[in-house]
């Protein structure tokens, strides 16, 4: 029977397969909920340039497969969510319990470098599942009919919108802490973080707050119109502390990718996309919200006809101004990463790098979300036709994230399955057996040692090939 030692070896290598995890496998459920919104969009939009259905929730003229649709999608982003945030729990869980290994070198605080990239992304992508699948649910499920669940959605947005207004506010002062913090490092340390702190993308940091205000407007279409128009003036006050900053900090972003790295990777140029497709999105739906609802409650002091009129007007001007600086940038993105690429087959290679990055699906969705929300305010048929190339091309993604996710676990699996049949046909009989005096004879020690490195380099292999799967 394996004693206490082999036990704690097995979660220790369990620990360093799970901390394999990175911060970006959330990125796996943002990508059915944002395309799940993206259908659902271009239904009402579609259904609204007909004059059937005005409003922002689905009804009985939409059909049943499209309903169907959204649901099956909707529901596989969730267990994504609640399966990638299991595995960061039972790693935390983990690594709480478990003795940390000491390491050879004991360094002061104030000289281990940070990753302020994973940092950064963790602090962005959380939230962002969370709003996500809250704003998705808000278009599915009648919250007016379930008080229930109207209070946990409602809760959950007022603890990712209290989050997002902290980043926005605290977002420059850590960016000129971390910056002073630079100063105090080694010439080897302070060359590599000042590197990482000109190259992390801080704008990040400002855009849940951005997308708070986005689902503010889904959440307004379904509650009562008084608590409605609390959600809607929240909305706008989360909007306009995140955007001017936000905008400052991309620009540093883009100067600093472009100057520093030569060739930067399809990331960190589609990246900047999220952040002008969301601020569009987010000001042209408030926009929509507040012309219905403080148009049928009292609201603010002022004449809330002429303030829902007003909040429509401009956020239809200012929502096609942001679009507009989008599209361009969705053209430039796209136009750079098949320029990036060389060879006789370069546009097929741009295309699979923008198809099996799972990270890029947000901004694209964002950006298709934006045009819809473009052609219901303005009835452009052709905005809701460029939707439709946008819904099949975020379809194509999606398809080529879980295709490539679907590989590499299979891969992971046999290779695991793959190194235990190893080790169990390399395993001598008797190996736990002791002698009279309970003590390993010599030739069972050197069996036991032998062992030992090869689930070492096992667990290493699986590990390794599960770094390789987060790396897509």
């Amino acid at each position: 029977m394996p004693s206490n030692g082999s036990t704690q070896r097995r979660l220790m290598r369990t620990l360093a397969i799970l901390g394999q995890a990175k911060a970006d496998w959330l990125a796996l459920s943002i990508a059915p909920s944002s395309f799940s919104q993206l259908f659902r969009a271009y239904i009402l939009t579609s259904e609204t340039l007909n004059d059937k259905n005005p409003y922002t929730l689905l009804d009985a003229s939409t059909e049943s497969w499209q309903i169907q649709a959204i649901a099956i999608i909707s529901y596989t982003g969730l267990a994504m969510l609640l399966l990638v945030l299991s595995i960061f729990l039972l790693h935390l869980i983990l690594g709480v319990f478990l003795p940390a290994p000491q390491p050879r070198r004991q360094q002061a605080v104030d000289d281990t470098p940070v990753d302020l990239f994973s940092l950064v992304q963790y602090t962005y992508l959380v939230p962002l599942a969370l709003l996500a699948s809250v704003a998705n649910f808000c278009g599915l499920v009648d919250i007016t009919a379930m008080p229930l669940l109207a209070d946990v959605f409602l809760g959950i947005w007022r603890i990712c919108a209290c989050f997002g207004a902290m980043a926005s506010i605290t977002a420059l002062p850590i960016y000129l802490m971390v910056k002073m913090r630079c100063s105090r490092l080694g010439m080897q340390q302070q060359q590599q973080q000042q590197q990482q702190h000109k190259q992390a993308p801080w704008f990040l940091l400002y855009i849940p707050g951005i997308v708070a205000a986005t689902t503010a407007s889904e959440l307004a279409a379904i509650l009562p119109n008084k608590r409605a128009s609390e959600v809607l003036f929240s909305g706008y006050l989360l909007w306009g502390s995140s955007v001017i900053p936000a905008l400052a900090f991309a620009v540093v972003f883009v100067r600093a990718r472009l100057s520093l790295t030569r060739q930067p990777n399809v990331y960190h140029l589609i990246l900047p996309l999220s952040l002008m497709s969301q601020t569009a999105l987010s000001i042209m739906a408030l926009g929509i919200q507040s012309q219905r609802v403080w148009t049928d409650t009292g609201g603010p002091a002022t004449a809330p006809l002429l303030l829902g009129e007003m909040a429509m007007a401009s956020g239809a001007i200012l929502g096609m101004v942001f679009w507009a600086a989008a599209a361009a940038w969705f053209v430039s993105s796209h136009l750079a990463v098949v320029l990036k690429t060389t060879g006789p087959r370069s546009l097929l290679v741009a295309l699979r790098l923008l198809i099996t990055t799972r990270i890029v699906a947000f901004p694209v969705a964002s950006f298709a979300i934006a045009t819809a929300a473009l052609a219901r305010i303005w009835h452009s048929t052709m905005a809701l036709a460029l939707t439709k190339v946008l819904l099949a091309y975020v379809g194509c993604i999606l398809s080529g994230i879980y295709v490539a996710m679907i590989w590499n676990v299979c891969s992971f699996a046999y290779g695991l399955v793959v190194s235990r049949k190893q080790r169990l046909a390399l395993e001598p009989p008797g190996l736990y057996e002791q002698t009279d005096d309970s003590r390993p004879c010599l030739p069972q020690q050197q069996q036991q040692q032998r062992q030992r490195q090869q689930r070492q380099h096992a667990g290493d292999s699986a590990a390794s090939g599960l770094q390789s799967y987060g790396s897509i």
